[in-house]
């Protein structure tokens, strides 16, 4: 007699990393655009081009995808969030708008708390230290790494769209298979 050991699907999540544009940064696009030349502006727009291309011509099962996004907070008000930074030239979330009408699945993926402590720091810099900035970043990324677990489902695979210099793999558990599908590499 032998035994079959039944395959059981897994769930699957491709990590982008991602760079901000102006128009994702709302109230501190303009801080964000005095420091970018107009060549490294071009050069982002041109990255989120690619990246957009790349993701859309994917065969991707949508009615199975989870897109998460950096600083999208888990609100009630996700696809209104998205939709408004679309209309306003945020390439990053017309990307997001572009797989949610496909049939993707939007999901609030960051702590509102967390990101009203990073808009203080960002009004308030005598309050970002080092220290408070690094646990800051530990916090969010934890949290972005509990949302995922909690919100994706055994044999859905997710899309989470993440500044480049967060850390959230290392915060997933193993049950959770992780790909890089598109790298920005300088």
């Amino acid at each position: 007699m032998s035994i079959q050991l039944r395959q059981t699907a897994k769930r699957k999540l491709s990590i982008v990393p991602i760079l901000h544009t102006a128009a994702d940064l709302g109230s501190f696009s303009t801080k964000v655009a005095a420091r970018r030349s107009r060549a490294s502006t071009a050069l982002i727009d041109d990255l989120w081009d690619q990246l957009g291309a790349h993701l859309l011509s994917l065969e991707l099962d949508y009615p199975r995808l989870k897109l998460y996004q950096d600083s999208l907070p888990h609100c009630g008000f996700e696809i209104t969030i998205v939709r408004d930074l679309a209309t306003k030239g945020s390439a990053n979330f017309r990307l997001l708008s572009e797989l949610v009408e496909r049939g993707a699945t939007l999901v609030g993926t960051e702590s509102p708390e967390l990101l009203l402590r990073e808009l203080d720091y960002a009004r308030n810099p005598e309050k970002a230290t080092p220290e408070a900035l690094s646990a800051l970043a530990l916090d969010r990324d934890r949290y972005i790494a509990r949302r995922i677990d909690q919100t994706l489902e055994t044999g859905e695979e997710g899309l989470l769209l993440i500044g480049m210099l967060h850390e959230v793999r290392t915060h997933l558990p193993a049950s959770i298979e992780v790909h890089y599908p598109f790298t920005i590499t300088p």
